[in-house]
């Protein structure tokens, strides 16, 4: 990728709509509702998967029903988790 593409890129990604809004995670077993206000909607539950398998969040009451919960790591043909104990709800 030469320098004017990524300049492009740059100017691209600067005026890209930003999708502010609630998400909320719930954990269906014990229904303990997480509720976090973010700037970018787009992809957010992958994000706190990912923070969540890497014990981003220790100490926290989000995080220790994470690391209790048997069934959070087990993953599809894709390699992607399934999360049969835990839902989410984004709202914009």
């Amino acid at each position: 990728m030469n320098e004017q593409q990524k300049q492009k890129l740059r100017e691209a990604y600067k005026f890209a709509p930003t999708y502010y809004g609630v998400i909320q995670i719930e954990n269906t077993r014990n229904h303990k509702i997480f509720i976090d206000t973010v700037a970018n909607l787009h992809n957010r539950w992958g994000y706190y998967q990912l923070n969540l398998n890497q014990n981003f969040y220790h100490g926290t009451p989000l995080q220790a029903d994470w690391l209790k919960d048997p069934r959070r790591l087990p993953t599809r043909s894709s390699g992607r988790p399934m999360l049969p104990t835990w839902s989410t709800c984004v709202k914009r």
